[in-house]
């Protein structure tokens, strides 16, 4: 396994495949969500290839619909995307089932990685969205499979963590300027959703989340961001609303009514 240096105060993963320490808000804020991990650290080539088969799939649409507002129609998990699928045909059929596979190669190539302790780890929250974080054990792999239903989700022989970040130890051989936190990985597109996130499941476990409108937790957040992260890029309250959204909700968030709320 790769070398790295130990943040003070947050030991990282030690002792080869055996996982110990706090995982802290360093760690978190360098995490990147299970979901987008698979094209975060895939082969370069691969990658490549995943994204050429996406885009021809948006080409063959009239309205040029990319493959995430494809799979955004009304459907939730296999059996929803088997029912999308079945609607497409001749050329937009084979494009999908291309990008399908290319997909899941990427998906292999994570689970292999994380698999063989090839310097990547991961840690999520144990067997609920408000357990503990807890670093995932390299052998966990072998059994833990990502649940179709729910993003940043594994399950297997009894175990599930949830909100899976995956963090590539190569990059964390030496302390982090603090402007990479803000990044994607992902030239020109800065964000602060990573500090965004961690800071909302710190006000969860706290108590302190705004539990009955994700549009108040979000204004929280921005503000937060201000105060303690000037130099970070501030999203739009609506696009931050719509991003937190599942989060909130998995965290204990529930809207309530308005008519409710005017009473």
């Amino acid at each position: 396994m790769a070398a790295y240096a130990a943040v003070e105060g947050n030991p990282p993963p030690s002792g080869g495949t055996v996982f110990s320490g706090e995982v802290s808000h360093e760690w978190i804020a360098w995490g990147t969500w299970l979901s987008q991990a698979a094209a975060e650290f895939a082969d370069p080539f691969r990658s490549a290839n995943c994204q050429t088969a996406a885009e021809k799939f948006s080409a063959l649409n009239d309205d040029g619909e990319t493959v995430e507002s494809f799979l955004s129609c009304n459907t939730t998990g296999e059996a929803g995307e088997a029912e999308l699928i079945e609607r497409l045909t001749g050329q937009q059929r084979a494009a999908w089932e291309q990008y399908q596979k290319e997909r899941n190669r990427l998906q292999k190539d994570l689970k292999r990685k994380l698999n063989n302790g090839l310097g990547l780890v991961a840690f999520g929250r144990k067997d609920s969205p408000a357990g503990s974080l807890e670093w995932i054990p390299v052998e966990a792999w072998r059994f833990l499979r990502l649940d179709p239903e729910q993003p940043d989700v594994v399950r297997g022989e009894g175990v599930a963590y949830w909100h899976v970040r995956v963090i590539d130890l190569s990059r964390h051989r030496t302390a982090t300027p603090p402007d990479a936190v803000y990044s994607t990985g992902l030239p020109g597109r800065p964000t602060s959703k990573k500090l965004i996130m961690s800071e909302m499941e710190r006000r969860a476990t706290a108590g302190e989340m705004i539990r009955d409108t994700v549009k108040g937790e979000a204004m929280a957040l921005i503000e937060w961001l201000r105060k303690n992260h000037p130099r970070a890029p501030v999203p739009q309250p609506k696009t931050l609303q719509n991003s937190l959204a599942e989060q909130w909700r998995a965290l204990g968030g529930k809207s309530i009514p308005k008519r409710n709320q005017d009473s």
